[in-house]
């Protein structure tokens, strides 16, 4: 599913798509994590990001607007993070001054109307050496690096949100920018994900969608995350939250976080461990073995087999 903004705002589009309707009232609800990656472009990158932003569609309209009023202002039409960090494009000429200006606009912008931020970190040799490790698999495809990442994002988001979110009825929409080589891993990964008859997973995220990055505001500062993250991999943020290989997630207050965090904004560095790789990867043989020996079907997987926790 490919969509383009234009105007009502995107989450208002959003909204209109799949509900056919705006209820702002309603839409405290309705969340939406937009995602970009970082370091799957070149042979020489360590690791893969995959990083974004989660908020409300309301928190999420307001920002879109106020967005395109500094884009407007500052004169650029599509923000990278690549360009702005080497001046080129339309960034060319900025001044130190103008340059810190922006930065400091966009804080107190991202501060004041996201839930949190997020990254997930994919060593790729731990990639290549536990997860493509050989004998490969005849029955079942291994997924990109780009989809390995994604599949742990989705998961954790599964599993944690309602932690942090005290709204039984609160549903979750991922955004990724679309044109990855690898967008059809992650179409093949969530139908998957939505096919796991357990819990109530399905009701928490509802759909995953593409979108052109200049056409989404969300897009353009998942973009920021993921590339900050992915600069600074080897020397983690102090406000970071590292919560993926410890229950700390469990015992998280998002509120006490958000008060105390200098960003203003809780952000979580995820690294996928070389651990839940190798669990992965095991459970993916198993399965394989079980359906050459004893015609085991896809569909006897659970969610722990597929989304490892």
């Amino acid at each position: 599913m490919f969509l383009v903004c234009a105007e009502p705002a995107f989450a208002e589009s959003i909204s209109f798509g799949l509900f056919h309707r705006w209820e702002p009232e309603s839409a405290w609800m309705y969340l939406t994590a937009y995602v970009d990656e970082s370091g799957t472009h070149g042979s020489d990158s360590p690791c893969i990001v995959l990083g974004g932003f989660l908020a409300s569609a309301v928190k999420w309209r307001d920002f879109e607007i106020r967005w395109r009023k500094l884009k407007l202002k500052y004169g650029f039409q599509h923000f990278h993070s690549k360009e702005f960090r080497a001046g080129r494009g339309d960034f060319r000429g900025w001044s130190k001054t103008q340059t810190d200006a922006f930065l400091a606009y966009t804080d107190r912008l991202l501060a004041r109307r996201m839930m949190f931020g997020f990254s997930f970190v994919l060593t790729l040799d731990e990639y290549n050496n536990l997860y493509l490790r050989t004998p490969k698999p005849k029955k079942e495809q291994l997924d990109s690096a780009y989809g390995l990442c994604f599949r742990f994002l989705l998961g954790w988001m599964a599993r944690n949100l309602r932690r942090f979110i005290d709204d039984p009825k609160a549903i979750l929409h991922i955004v990724l920018e679309s044109g990855h080589k690898n967008a059809g891993d992650i179409n093949r990964i969530f139908a998957g994900f939505t096919n796991i008859d357990e819990t109530d997973w399905e009701s928490t995220i509802k759909s995953v969608t593409f979108v052109v990055k200049g056409a989404s505001p969300g897009i353009e500062v998942a973009d920021i995350m993921a590339y900050w993250m992915f600069s600074h991999t080897r020397a983690p943020h102090p406000d970071l939250v590292e919560a993926f290989e410890t229950q700390e997630t469990a015992k998280f207050d998002l509120k006490q976080a958000k008060a105390e965090s200098s960003l203003g904004c809780p952000i979580f560095r995820l690294d996928v461990s070389a651990k839940a790789i190798q669990d992965l990867r095991a459970s993916i043989d198993e399965r394989e073995q079980k359906r050459l020996h004893h015609g085991r079907r896809p569909s006897d997987r659970t969610q722990n087999d597929r989304f490892p926790p």
